[in-house]
């Protein structure tokens, strides 16, 4: 330490060296000691102890050393203010009213310091509740200012509770009867209502009253507060008012900045407008301002949203010289999985030549291969996942057991089923699963995914379900039993895939046609498709008593009969010896253009 420190000319120049040395408390507060040493006895305040320990938010050794040093000086309201700092940072606000309680009665006119109060409260952040604690001291003491109103409004903004933004507005009407609220507690109000988790999803509304109350007040608003109103309403997906809100800032004297078109591009990526963020690109070039890496990254994503990869691919190309990041990448290149797969691939090679991928990249050129079915190279990428140290998530897992799905690869799909560690797999990895054993026609394995899900605590979907009826084709009692514990009652396509498991089975007529009452009494509207098999079934029995009552059920349905349909009734108009019935449907197969009936017309 002597090497370090210069010669003093004064009891604090020490102290004032040390200063230099924001990091290095210990060294500080050693000085900070050292200094009381050249003073007279019992002089000193003890300011600059707490303040060296204050940088480090020790609040623990800053009440010890306060305990100390009170015992051989007289401490001011500065060392008080400075513990209650402290322990206001650590979220100790019991501890730090007390300290202002201490430094409001050392204070020589018995006042506290507004703005040492007004830190503590700030020092809270999104700690709204305990910052109210101290404002309330302050309100007390009819000393809260417009400082104390603006910032314990602006941390009314956790966004993990629903209704701190109501607190904001209660405080800046509370202002407001004070004649202590300005353009400053407007912001603050808008930043805590856009980062509240209900204003974020219902209350878009919230930064045009705002603003319309502003104007009542006849403040003017200025650019950072336009930004956050634009802001709210892209959190809340209202990217209509965010336009109208950036085309009202010319009126009141204020032009738009970088952060104005972010926030209004903020808006256009939860929507399908990605016409409106190309507009405002066109804005930032004729106001000669040169869009960052953000206003890029947001303008793809709008882009990749509505499904225009050629749109990505050219914003893309036109941030290179500002070095596009991995958020950009991620998003061109899930646009041209969406839209172009080859590309898509293609662009996937050459950034993992490039750059860091993260799993997000992994996810979009799987999508890729999900689209063209390609399995094969599905697997190639999943398998290249360890050697980037990155670990397959749901999605990605997800992705590739579909696309082995899609192209018929059922033993794949359940290997991987099977390969994946378990906290990662949910019910869609089953459903994908069960999908490709439904293709396959594959009832035992489709059993087994379907009855292993409550052991994995996933809850089988409707989805899940109508799969492995459609997997029961050579099986139609699992049929039957898989249908009646389908989630909230069979669909339309539960029935379906159950008559088509019984139609395969040779002399399960009773079987389909309660299986048909069961569906129409479900208030399901029967398919064409849907009475041909209870048609068909019951033709296969030479149940033609059965035949005509589905016949006249489907005219009753003023349903179109199929072909098929109409050849079933003819044969069975024949056998049950209904010459007027066979004429009908006869002139009903020569409208639709059957010819080759010779040999029915005959008999």
């Amino acid at each position: 330490l002597r090497d370090m420190v210069p010669v003093a000319r004064g009891p604090h120049a020490q102290v004032a060296y040390g200063l230099r040395f924001p990091k290095r408390w210990q060294e500080e507060l050693f000085l900070a000691l050292q200094s009381f040493r050249l003073l007279p006895s019992g002089k000193g305040d003890g300011s600059l102890c707490m303040r060296a320990v204050g940088k480090e938010e020790l609040w623990q050794v800053a009440e010890s050393l306060l305990s100390q040093l009170r015992t051989f000086l007289r401490l001011g309201m500065v060392a008080y203010n400075s513990v209650a700092s402290t322990t206001s940072k650590a979220g100790q606000w019991l501890r730090a009213g007390q300290h202002l309680d201490t430094s409001r009665q050392r204070s020589p006119q018995g006042s506290p310091d507004v703005v040492a109060a007004n830190v503590a409260i700030g020092a809270f952040g999104e700690r709204w509740q305990a910052a109210a604690h101290i404002f309330a001291k302050l309100w007390s003491w009819n000393v809260a200012d417009r400082v104390s109103f603006n910032t314990l409004i602006r941390s009314c903004r956790d966004p993990k509770t629903s209704w701190s933004w109501a607190w904001a507005l209660r405080l800046l009407e509370q202002s407001r009867a004070v004649r202590s609220r300005d353009v400053v507690s407007y912001s603050s109000a808008l930043h805590a209502s856009a980062r509240s988790a209900r204003s974020a999803s219902k209350d878009w509304r919230m930064g045009v009253m705002l603003l319309r109350d502003l104007e009542v007040e006849l403040l003017q608003p200025d650019v950072v507060l336009w930004s956050a109103a634009v802001n709210s309403q892209a959190r809340s997906a209202s990217w209509s008012t965010a336009l109208f809100l950036l085309e009202r800032l010319p009126a009141h004297s204020a032009q738009p900045n970088m952060q104005t078109f972010g926030a209004a591009m903020a808006a256009f990526d939860t929507g399908d407008c990605w016409s409106w963020a190309l507009s405002l690109m066109e804005d930032l070039q004729e106001m000669r301002l040169d869009p960052n890496t953000l206003i890029y990254n947001a303008a793809i994503t709008a882009c990749e949203k509505g499904q225009e990869w050629q749109m990505s691919l050219a914003l893309y190309s036109a941030d290179r010289d500002g070095k596009p990041d991995l958020i950009s990448c991620n998003a061109v290149l899930s646009a041209l999985a969406q839209g172009n797969w080859q590309l898509a691939l293609a662009f996937f090679s050459e950034l993992g030549q490039e750059r860091k991928l993260d799993i997000f990249s992994f996810g979009a050129a799987l999508s890729a291969c999900d689209r063209a079915c390609l399995w094969e190279h599905a697997l190639s990428i999943l398998a290249e996942l360890p050697a980037r140290k990155l670990r397959a998530n749901t999605v990605t897992c997800n992705t590739a057991i579909s696309t082995c799905a899609k192209a018929g690869r059922w033993q794949v799909a359940l290997q991987l089923l099977a390969d994946t560690i378990a906290g990662t797999l949910d019910v869609i990895s089953f459903n994908s699963a069960l999908a490709a054993s439904a293709r396959a026609e594959e009832w035992r394995p489709a059993l087994h995914l379907l009855s292993e899900l409550p052991a994995r605590r996933l809850q089988a979907t409707s989805s899940s379900c109508n799969s492995a009826i459609m997997a029961c084709v050579g099986s139609w009692r699992w049929a039957l039993g898989v249908l009646s514990s389908v989630p909230s009652g069979p669909d339309k396509v539960s029935f379906d895939a159950a008559l088509r498991a019984c139609e395969a089975q040779a002399g399960r007529w009773k079987e389909t046609l309660r299986l048909l009452s069961d569906f129409r009494a479900a208030s399901h509207q029967p398919e064409v498709i849907t009475f041909s098999t209870g048609i068909s079934a019951s033709q296969a029995a030479s149940q033609w008593q059965e035949v005509f009552q589905l016949l006249a059920a489907l005219r009753a349905a003023e349903l179109r009969p199929s072909i098929v349909t109409a050849a079933a009734a003819v044969l069975a108009a024949t056998f049950g010896q209904r010459g007027l019935e066979v004429k009908r449907w006869l002139r009903h197969l020569q409208h639709r253009g059957i010819s080759g009936l010779a040999g029915i017309r005959s008999c």
